[in-house]
């Protein structure tokens, strides 16, 4: 929902990296001290997204610059596609379920479990960001038009009402309604 996950520019982004460390919080330490005693984080605030209302996790996307995914297993892992939608720079596991959209075109996927790789990644993306950030804002707007097609409250009712459709119909009944 985009009127609650607001996109921000890249330009206009405070130097934060969030993450979510319900599961595997052990890897999400491990990467931030990588980091931290790498000089990785220099300049940078970390901040962990943890029991807070939707509304505040919205709020702390929108002014993260990165978010680290360290979600697995997960169907459709919803914080990466959130992020994505604030203008994050994605880096991070899949969790398998999010195999569709993390893909170099909109994000920078780390194999599960691949600590080191994770916060070489992470480091990789401060570099680029610090020498050359405007090559990043491509990736994310791709990304966030990726998810605002493929995500969108709209696609999901439509998508709802087709499956219900095709159930009816294979059990020999009407179609249900056009809309909710």
């Amino acid at each position: 929902d985009e009127t609650k996950f607001r996109f921000r520019p890249l330009s206009e982004k405070p130097p934060r990296i969030a993450f979510m460390a319900r599961k595997h919080p052990e890897e999400a330490r491990q990467v931030i001290n990588m980091l931290k005693f790498r000089g990785g984080l220099d300049g940078f605030e970390v901040q962990k997204i943890e029991g807070r209302p939707e509304r505040d996790v919205a709020q702390i996307l929108e002014e993260s610059l990165i978010f680290m995914s360290f979600g697995y297993p997960k169907g459709l892992p919803a914080a990466p596609i959130e992020a994505m939608m604030c203008g994050c720079l994605v880096v991070g596991y899949h969790g398998f379920g999010g195999r569709e959209f993390y893909s170099d075109h909109y994000c920078w996927p780390v194999p599960v479990g691949d600590i080191l790789g994770m916060a070489r990644t992470v480091e990789n993306v401060l570099k680029l960001y610090r020498t050359a950030p405007e090559t990043l804002q491509s990736r994310i707007n791709a990304a966030r038009e990726f998810v605002r097609r493929e995500y969108s409250l709209e696609r999901e009712e439509h998508d709802i009402l087709q499956f219900w459709d095709d159930v009816m119909f294979a059990q020999g009944h009407d179609a249900i309604a056009e809309s909710l």
